[in-house]
């Protein structure tokens, strides 16, 4: 806010003289201040709710509504509000406890030219914040509407890293016949180049590549190979380019695309044609092709208009994810996957009738999302409320068949201060997860987030120490053997991540997974690793080593549809068998995604490469899961271990390695730490184990397994 403006101040304190004498004091000081007194925590949150406030002044020995209930409040409604207390205690200690509970400083009472600087400082502070956050959404609102040109240009456009596409326009594939753009986003460039043409494009990006320096642009006349195996040439601009800040070449050809003759017709009917063509296209991507619905992107544009709206105007909008308690047994087990995108549309038509004025789509195979505009918490709880109470009371019927349905409710407030849609949806799913964790019976629930301020403090520590591990070069891998206990001399290795964090302290791929929450940067994570891996492992077989690694990917794997087919290609560049690794994915992320994880799985294992389930075990009725999902290899979840570890005569870990024996899975056994397990592992069929008892993560691949064989 402009300092000549009026401050919206809010003050906590007993003493109703003390705050006229605040007042009194702003005014004479020349701050023109609209002060409410708030007494109780009911008022305040009416305050906060109704109307906007700039900056809390409290007293640290107020008792009617002390000031650390008030932060929390704040907190809770995801609020801008800077805190400031005034103390009487004299000393540090005040300071340090007050700025702990969140306040963003501490004044002594009386010291009225300190207060008034703290507060000049703390509106220059919040108003620098208010003009990032709407600076960061212009931004990332540009770089949007400039991939849209670049998608729809004329000329054809790509950007090329290290021979891969990072970008490639539909221009690009008008030129060369394709009609699936993704499907040759996903190849190097190099393979479209005729033999003899090759070795210029070679000599380009070796010259593009080189570090330290920056070449000067260039133009040449490459033959391509078209979808229908014709040789096309093609003047081609090449010159230094930048895409999603990662340093590029950028690939530009301005040929016109030669047109068939029956074509050649009428062009502004072919242009109207083409245009109706391409709007419906844009209208089908927003829809979930089972039901109809809008779908998953859908949802986050129209969340991400919202947070526009909250950050222009200091409003406050919901997003309510319905995740279906029990999806597999209440509405699977009994219609069926086919007839459950019905019911599904069903509930969502009934949800649409009841909340009229909501944004309704489908957020995943058991969700629907809803976004409600000018929505403040109480208002989001109780229209959840009732939702739940109605959805409770319905009967959906799908051909003769019904479901009783119950849900989870799980809230997000979209204020000024949340950044994007990703953190929006994060804090819904974390909300249904605390409803499904403590909903024994499973009758539903609904739940509003509250992010405690350690979490937010550690999940925007990993976060900014992931990001600039990418940027920076700071990420490297270990390596871990898996050794068989049935004969087999497989040189196997499990591939981990680790960088650091802000404290210069290792962190593995696991905590990273756990605390970001922003699937676009753990997806760029997961490519890096298997494009290094792939390098890794391609130098190690050239020494004669017939070597596998297991790769872990995260969730974000399941909503890149492009994944599947660049991992193909990575492994083929890398000049690598498909079953040359083993992707692994975490059994909880497949259970909460499991039609995505299906598609992406079965997707994976059709291009020859096996797949792996790890941390197994943990959710309820694991051994249904495997019914969905096309997967070689189980790796158990620690815990397991160490239970028997611990305890000898533990059964846990053999009843469910002979389960999974039955079903003909291979099983891996972590976290072994002693020989003391490793008579009762080989008696209970395990075979592989892995563990710090063998060697601990190593930047080598150098296990000797003929000496452990």
């Amino acid at each position: 806010m402009n300092l000549t403006e009026t401050l919206r101040l809010l003050i906590l304190n007993d003493s109703r003289s003390e705050v006229e004498r605040l007042v009194s004091m702003f005014r004479n000081a020349g701050v023109s201040a609209r002060t409410q007194h708030a007494t109780s925590l009911e008022m305040l949150s009416k305050l906060l709710e109704e109307q906007s406030w700039d900056l809390l002044v409290g007293h640290d020995a107020t008792s009617n509504l002390p000031v650390s209930q008030a932060i929390k409040e704040i907190s809770r409604l995801n609020r801008d509000i800077p805190v400031i207390l005034v103390t009487e205690t004299e000393g540090s200690q005040a300071t340090v406890e007050g700025m702990r509970s969140g306040a963003t400083d501490v004044v002594q009472l009386d010291d009225d030219q300190h207060l008034i600087l703290v507060i000049k400082r703390e509106m220059r502070n919040r108003e620098h914040r208010q003009t990032h956050r709407l600076a960061e959404r212009k931004r990332r609102d540009a770089e949007q509407q400039a991939r849209d040109l670049l998608m729809n240009a004329k000329d054809a456009i790509a950007y090329v890293q290290e021979g891969m596409f990072l970008f490639v326009n539909d221009t690009w594939a008008e030129l060369l016949s394709y009609d699936d753009l993704d499907e040759l986003a996903v190849m190097p460039l190099i393979d479209l180049v005729v033999d003899d043409d090759q070795a210029k494009i070679k000599q380009a990006l070796k010259k593009f590549n080189a570090l330290n320096v920056e070449p000067e642009p260039e133009t040449l006349t490459v033959r391509f190979i078209d979808a229908s195996e014709q040789e096309r040439a093609l003047d081609i601009y090449l010159s230094q380019g930048t895409f999603d800040n990662e340093n590029c070449l950028l690939v530009k050809s301005t040929q016109p695309r030669s047109l068939p003759a029956a074509t050649k017709q009428s062009t502004s009917t072919t242009s109207a044609e083409s245009a109706a063509k391409a709007e419906d296209h844009s209208h089908l991507k927003l829809r979930d092709t089972n039901t109809g619905l809008f779908n998953r992107t859908a949802l986050f544009q129209r969340i991400e208009k919202a947070l526009d709206d909250c950050a222009e105007h200091g409003t406050s909008q919901a997003f309510l994810l319905i995740e279906i308690a029990e999806f597999e047994h209440r509405v699977i087990a009994t219609l069926g996957y086919r007839l459950a995108d019905q019911a599904i549309k069903e509930l969502a038509s009934r949800v649409s009738e009841q909340l009229q004025d909501a944004y309704i789509g489908r957020f995943s195979d058991s969700a629907l999302g809803l976004v409600i505009s000018d929505c403040s918490a109480t208002k989001a709880l109780k229209l959840a409320e009732q939702l739940l109470s109605f959805i409770n009371e319905q009967i959906i019927e799908v051909k003769t068949n019904t479901v009783h349905i119950r849900p989870h409710i799980g809230i997000s407030l979209m204020t000024e201060v949340i950044e994007n849609s990703d953190e929006v949806t994060k804090h819904a799913r974390l909300a249904v997860d605390s409803l499904r964790s403590s909903d024994t019976k499973s009758e539903g629930g609904v739940h509003l987030f509250e992010l405690p301020e350690q979490e937010i403090s550690a999940e925007e520590t990993m976060t900014h120490a992931l990001e600039n591990a990418l940027n920076n070069e700071l990420l490297h891998l270990v390596f871990q053997p898996i050794i068989g206990l049935r004969g087999s001399g497989d040189e196997q290795y499990e591939v981990m991540v680790r960088l650091q964090d802000e404290s210069g302290q290792q962190v593995s791929t696991q905590e990273v997974f756990y605390s970001v929450g922003d699937l676009a940067l753990l997806n760029k994570l997961d490519r890096w690793v298997v494009l290094t891996a792939a390098k890794k492992l391609s130098e190690q077989r050239n020494k004669g080593h017939n070597t596998r690694l297991w790769i872990n990917l995260s969730e974000a794997a399941f909503y890149d549809e492009n994944l599947p087919s660049w991992l193909k290609v990575a492994l083929k560049a890398a000049d690598l068998p498909a079953d040359a690794v083993v992707f692994q994915m975490k059994e909880s992320d497949v259970a909460k995604h499991i039609t995505k994880a299906r598609e992406f799985l079965t997707a994976v294992t059709e291009n020859g490469t096996p797949v792996s389930i790890t941390n197994f075990g943990c959710v309820l009725n694991p051994l249904n899961t495997l019914k969905h999902i096309p997967v070689e290899y189980v790796k158990l979840d620690g815990s397991y271990t160490k239970e028997l570890q611990e305890n000898p005569r533990s059964s846990g870990l053999t009843n469910l390695v002979k389960e999974l024996n039955e079903l003909k899975k291979i099983t891996i056994v972590p976290f072994v730490e002693n020989a003391s397990a490793l008579s009762k592992l080989w008696q209970a069929g395990v075979h592989y184990i892995q563990g710090y008892y063998l060697q601990e993560p190593n930047a080598n691949m150098n296990y000797d397994f003929e000496g452990d064989g």
